[in-house]
C-alpha cells in the first residue's frame, strides 16, 4: 500500500468518526430542545446524568465555516421553536374554551333545574267537607298515576280512598 492510500484511508476513518459525533451531537440538540418546549412533560421534570446532555467546547470544533453553519442552525431551529410555542398557545386557549363551555352548560343546567323545581311546585287545599280523621299512625301513603285512588296504610290496616269530582269516599278497608 502506499503511503497516498493509508493517508486517504484514515482521512476516511476520521471523517466517518466526524459524521457520527455530529449525527450523536444533532440527536443530543434535538433532544435537548424537546426537553425545553415540553414543559409539562415528565422529561423535563426528571433530572438525571443520563439526560444532561454534554455540548462539546467551541475551540473542539475545527470546521470551516462554523459560524456559517450556527446561524444555518439557528434559522432552521427558529420556525420549529415558533411552531411548538403556537401549539402549545393554541393548545390551551382550547383548553380554556373548553372550561368556558362547561361553566356555561353546567350554569344552563342549574338554571333549568331551578325552572323545573319552580315549576313543579304545588299547594294542598285542605276540604273541611271531605276530610277524614285517622287516630293511628299513617306509616305509608300511595297514589295512583292519574289521582284516582289513594292508599293509606296504617299499623293494622289498609284503607282505599277513591276521588271522583272533588269527593274522596273509602273504597275499601283491609285488616
Amino acid at each position: 500500500m502506499s503511503t497516498q492510500q493509508i493517508v486517504k484511508g484514515k482521512l476516511e476513518q476520521h471523517i466517518i468518526q466526524i459524521e457520527k459525533h455530529l449525527d450523536s451531537s444533532f440527536e443530543k440538540v434535538c433532544n435537548y430542545i424537546d426537553q425545553i418546549l415540553i414543559m409539562d412533560s415528565p422529561i423535563s421534570q426528571l433530572k438525571t446524568q443520563k439526560q444532561e446532555i454534554f455540548f462539546p467546547k467551541i475551540d473542539e470544533f475545527h470546521i470551516i465555516g462554523y459560524s456559517e453553519f450556527v446561524s444555518n442552525f439557528v434559522q432552521e431551529i427558529k420556525p420549529l421553536m415558533k411552531q411548538r410555542i403556537q401549539d402549545k398557545d393554541q393548545a390551551q386557549i382550547q383548553s380554556e374554551q373548553n372550561q368556558q363551555s362547561l361553566i356555561k352548560s353546567l350554569q344552563l343546567q342549574e338554571l333549568q333545574e331551578k325552572e323545573i323545581k319552580s315549576s313543579s311546585q304545588f299547594s294542598y287545599q285542605l276540604i273541611q267537607d271531605n276530610s277524614f280523621q285517622q287516630f293511628e299512625y299513617c306509616y305509608a301513603i300511595s297514589i295512583n298515576k292519574d289521582c284516582s285512588f289513594v292508599a293509606a296504610g296504617s299499623d293494622k290496616q289498609i284503607k282505599i280512598f277513591e276521588f271522583k269530582q272533588g269527593m274522596l269516599k273509602i273504597k275499601s278497608n283491609h285488616k
